[in-house]
């Protein structure tokens, strides 16, 4: 009996990794997601990291689908409120935009940082497969030993 339940209690550290590795996941892909949409200059990009944190990867599929689609924010030089990429002038202070904006160092920041989060929540994906597989191998073999099937 004392070694099926160190076998519960295994189980259910096992458990409690895995959700701590699943918890772990949604908030990098969120973060990745956050940080991608304020470098693609999309105004909902708290929305977007928000709805991919808490209800998964079915938003983060249709964020993929359409982050480059819609409008395109750029912050004024003069001032830095953020308006439409096509506006003539800034909403705020009138001050006229460049017919091609500049490439906003920001930007790469954000980008840079979203393509880390992304990594490194594949990883902690990864990771959770790799120790679930291991749990069940362990769980087969400690099983098999104990009841001594053959």
């Amino acid at each position: 009996m004392a070694v099926f339940a160190g076998f519960g209690i295994m189980f259910f550290a096992l458990m409690l990794l895995l959700g701590l590795l699943y918890f772990m996941a949604h908030v990098l892909f969120a973060l990745a997601a956050y940080h991608d949409a304020q470098a693609q200059g999309n105004p909902d990009a708290l929305v977007w990291g928000l709805a991919i944190g808490i209800l998964g990867f079915i938003p983060g599929i249709i964020y993929l689908c359409i982050r480059g689609s819609g409008r395109r924010l750029v912050r004024c030089p003069n001032c830095g409120y953020p308006h439409d990429a096509v506006d003539f002038c800034c909403p705020k202070c009138g001050e006229k935009n460049s017919p091609a904006p500049k490439a906003d160092p920001y930007q790469q920041v954000l980008a840079e940082r979203a393509r880390k989060e992304l990594i490194g929540g594949i990883v902690v994906i990864a990771a959770g497969v790799l120790v679930t597989i291991l749990a069940v191998i362990f769980f087969s073999f400690s099983i098999m030993g104990s009841w001594k099937l053959f």
